[in-house]
Order: C-alpha cells, then sequence, then structure tokens
C-alpha cells in the first residue's frame, strides 16, 4: 500500500476520534458533528501517538506539550515509541503524574466484500424490543444496526462505533450460543457492503493482546494499515 494513501487514510482515522493534525506532526482535540458512541469518555487529548506502517513511524504529539518536553521526546529514536513504551513513558512522567499506554492494530475492510447470509434485518435506530433483548445497553444509543436474525431474535449484529461522511469504525457483537457460526462475520460483512456503496472507509481496531479479534479480523480478510501506541 503506498505511504502517501497511508497518511490519508491516517488523518481520517484521527478525524474519527475528533483529532486534527496541525503543523505536521502536532494534533489538537476539535469536536465536529459526527457520530462516536465514545464521545464523553475520550475527553483528553492524547500526550503521544506512535503510528507504524509497513515502511514508517510516524510521531503525533498534542500541541499542548511544553517546548521542552517536546524537544526531549523529538530527540529519541522512533523506533522507541512502538518497541520501547516504558522508556517514552518515563519521560512523560516528568510532564504529568499518570501515565497510560495503549497498543492497537488497525485495519481497513476490503472494497469487494460480499454478503453471506440472507437472514438479516436492518433497524433503523435502536428503540427495539429485539434490540433490548439482545442487550439492553443498546436500546437507545446507536442510530442503526445491521443484525443477523435467528428464530426471530438477533443473533449478531454491527454498528458503528465512530463515523462521520468519510469513513467508519466497526463493532461487532454476538450472543454466547451463536458464536463460532460466522454470525459476526456475516452482520459485518452486512453493514460494510451497505457503506462501501456510499465510498466509506471501514476501520478495524483491537488492542494487539487481543487475538480473537486479530482472528476474527483475518477471517474478514482486512488489510492491516497501522500499528498504534498512544500515550495518554
Amino acid at each position: 500500500m503506498k505511504e502517501n494513501y497511508l497518511k490519508i487514510l491516517r488523518e481520517i482515522q484521527l478525524n474519527l476520534e475528533w483529532l486534527h493534525i496541525i503543523n505536521e506532526n502536532k494534533i489538537i482535540k476539535a469536536y465536529t458533528d459526527h457520530f462516536d458512541i465514545e464521545k464523553n469518555d475520550n475527553l483528553e487529548t492524547p500526550q503521544v501517538i506512535a503510528m507504524k506502517t509497513d515502511q514508517q513511524i510516524y510521531i503525533l504529539y498534542a500541541d499542548s506539550l511544553s517546548q521542552d518536553l517536546y524537544n526531549k521526546l523529538h530527540t529519541i529514536d522512533k523506533e522507541n515509541f512502538i518497541s520501547n513504551p516504558q522508556k517514552i513513558s518515563e519521560v512523560l512522567k516528568n510532564n504529568t503524574e499518570i501515565i497510560e499506554y495503549g497498543h492497537y492494530i488497525t485495519y481497513i475492510l476490503p472494497k469487494n466484500i460480499k454478503v453471506e447470509s440472507k437472514d438479516t434485518r436492518i433497524f433503523l435506530g435502536s428503540n427495539y424490543d429485539e434490540v433490548r433483548k439482545f442487550d439492553g445497553s443498546f436500546y437507545g444509543k446507536f442510530p442503526i444496526i445491521y443484525a443477523i436474525m435467528k428464530n426471530e431474535e438477533i443473533a449478531a449484529c454491527c454498528v458503528s462505533s465512530r463515523e462521520n461522511d468519510k469513513a467508519w469504525e466497526w463493532w461487532v457483537f454476538t450472543l454466547p450460543e451463536y458464536r463460532q457460526q460466522w454470525f459476526g462475520i456475516k452482520a459485518v460483512q452486512l453493514r460494510a457492503s451497505e457503506l462501501h456503496k456510499k465510498g466509506k472507509i471501514a476501520f478495524y481496531t483491537h488492542k494487539k493482546s487481543n487475538t480473537a479479534s486479530q482472528k476474527l479480523a483475518e477471517k474478514l480478510q482486512s488489510i492491516k494499515i497501522f500499528e498504534t501506541i498512544t500515550y495518554e
């Protein structure tokens, strides 16, 4: 995948999380009018984000970092931001009492994805008894739910955790009794096929340690684009 296209994907995904690049390697958080189920949980701008592609490592710094701290970080070899997060955390601890970092893998779905199920239903909104029965915490939260049905109930569903006019990031959920039967994959296929028609990019991100999510991405023939560490 060409590096110029990866740079575009990087900015699009960051925008989904309300983050915007300024001055080439600085980030700010600026809210726009798009759906994000975690909007109220992610109010702070990460101090540093390291994003690794097959070819390069990009380091983005919060615009609010002091110049002194920025200068210290900027002299560290980029590979350390991915391979040695403890070292970066130690430097950042001079700026704040608590440093947490998360290690993630991000993919995009292929554009030629096909729906392999006829037992589908699209819920326009989430104020339905079927949604409440599937998971009460979903009720009234999502603007649209793409579901695979079994015995007149939702077996699995795919929703957008974030979505704007260019892209979306998906979550998938399956009832325990229907797991390992491809219901979750079919739900993602349904949602992706609809949004690809609109030209939207489908992102999927999971913690690097989550092997189950990694296997799901592989079954969907997802394309790995970033390895990311976020320092907050």
